[in-house]
Formats: structure tokens, sequence, C-alpha cells
């Protein structure tokens, strides 16, 4: 059985998607790696897979992990950056800093504006005056 997924586009109406909304934020804590997906009343066990490796964690940590990573290889192959990857830097401890006074849960107006300038001072990309 092959189960196929499809991108649709956050907030757009679409009933089918706000009640999966709905259902992951109640499941955001749990820990099991299997989803059972029930088909005539029989529980089938499906373990997810990445590249053909079982996920042993909870899925949506995965994906969140996943993302970050592949974001952070992007941002380091940038031609730009090339000096960051000979330096021995704590890019956790960097990135700390930078996400330091924003809730995770929330967005503001003034903690974007002062990451983005710390990121700015932080790779020298601040305009001044020589």
């Amino acid at each position: 059985m092959c189960i196929t997924t499809t991108k649709v586009h956050a907030h757009s109406g679409d009933l089918n998607n706000d009640l999966v909304d709905r259902m992951a934020a109640a499941a955001h804590g749990f820990d099991s790696p299997v989803v059972n997906i029930e088909r005539s009343s029989i529980p089938i066990p499906y373990l997810p897979l990445w590249k053909s490796i079982p996920i042993e964690q909870n899925l949506r940590k995965f994906i969140t992990l996943l993302s970050r990573n592949i974001g952070f290889e992007k941002f380091l192959s940038l031609y730009r950056n090339l000096r960051y990857r000979t330096m021995d830097i704590h890019w956790e401890a960097t990135f700390f800093y930078l996400n330091d006074d924003e809730d995770s849960s929330h967005t503001s107006f003034y903690a974007s504006t002062v990451k983005a300038n710390r990121i700015k001072h932080m790779f020298e990309e601040i305009p001044t005056i020589e």
C-alpha cells in the first residue's frame, strides 16, 4: 500500500485541512512513532520511514529538525558564508542567542526586528559609513 501526500496551503479554508490541523494540535505531545490507520475496523500499523530508515521519534519533532537542518545546510552553503565553514563556531549557542527574546508560540514585530538586527550585526551586513 502506498500513501500519497498533497501540500495544501495553510488557512485556505479547506475543511479537511482544518480538521487535520486540529487533530495535529491535539496530538502534539504524543510520542509514539507508529501511525495507526483503521481500515474495516482492523488497525494497520505504519512506521514512517525517511530514506528507508524508520523514524523512531515523534514525527512532528523529526520533521521540524529535518527542516531546520536543511535550512542550515542551505545557509552555510551560500558563498557569502564560506568563511564560517572553517571557523570553530558553536552553532547551537549562536542560534539560542538569536532566538532568545521570542517565545516559540508567537511572533512579534519587535522580536523579529531584534533578531534581524542581531543577524545583520553578526554577519557584518549592517550598512555603515567608513
